[in-house]
């Protein structure tokens, strides 16, 4: 395999290792985090909700026994045979008892109301905790996955860097510091009436000079003189 060719193939898992760990910095670190606060979330909406459901409970007991107590009350003054003055107290009783119970219907109404958005504020924790959690399943596979391929990726671009010889290793791993992706690229030929040549990556037309090196010392390593990028003239195999 020709000089080029390496350096292709050199690129070529350059460029599949940056993919990875493009990926993997998509993955969001913070995941985890954000499951734990919808679990206290969840968990406080819950203590809630069960506060209010007894509270529910102890209203509507009451409400019972002042339900009881109102009929009692107005049973006594159907039989009449009261005096005057037992008669305007016991007319009293019933009407502060019937303004109790209306309040107490009020809460009663109230705490159901609360009840059934806390109800459905747990219901919607549930939901997204169900769905993280899926999704952090998911992303840890994914992650494991993606650092398999690094590894084997990186050890790969070792061995490949490993059969450049030395001055092509050089220009390639200072280009990449300068470049983050394409630093080997080939020359475009736009065939419109008498030839152009272009450095594919940079888009500067190459001088009549830099294209004749390039014909006639093909064993040489040619670069831009704009860009600096390693540039080659594509073979029917490649």
């Amino acid at each position: 395999m020709g000089v080029i060719e390496t350096l292709k193939k050199v690129q070529e898992i350059s460029l599949l290792i940056e993919a990875y760990e493009e990926e993997l910095e998509r993955i969001p670190a913070d995941a985890e985090r954000m499951l734990d606060d919808l679990r206290e979330k969840l968990e406080e909406a819950k203590k809630i909700y069960h506060e209010k459901e007894l509270s529910l409970k102890k209203s509507e007991g009451e409400l019972e026994i002042e339900k009881d107590a109102l009929k009692e009350k107005e049973s006594k003054l159907n039989k009449g045979g009261t005096n005057p003055k037992e008669l305007k107290a016991l007319q009293d009783d019933i009407e502060a008892r019937k303004k109790h119970i209306r309040l107490i219907e009020e809460e009663v109404k109230v705490a159901k109301d609360e009840l059934s958005t806390i109800k459905a504020k747990i219901e919607e924790y549930e939901q997204a905790i169900s769905k993280l959690a899926e999704r952090i399943g998911g992303e840890a596979n994914r992650k494991e996955e993606l650092k398999a391929l690094l590894s084997k990726k990186r050890s790969e671009l070792e061995e490949a860097l490993k059969e450049l010889p030395e001055d092509a290793r050089k220009l390639f791993l200072t280009l990449k510091k300068i470049y983050k992706h394409e630093v080997v690229a080939p020359v475009e030929i736009v065939e419109e009436g008498k030839p152009k040549y272009y450095c594919s990556a940079c888009s500067i037309q190459l001088s009549k000079s830099e294209v004749d090196s390039l014909k006639r010392d093909k064993k040489s390593l040619h670069t831009c003189p704009y860009c600096g990028r390693i540039i080659y003239f594509k073979t029917k195999s490649s």
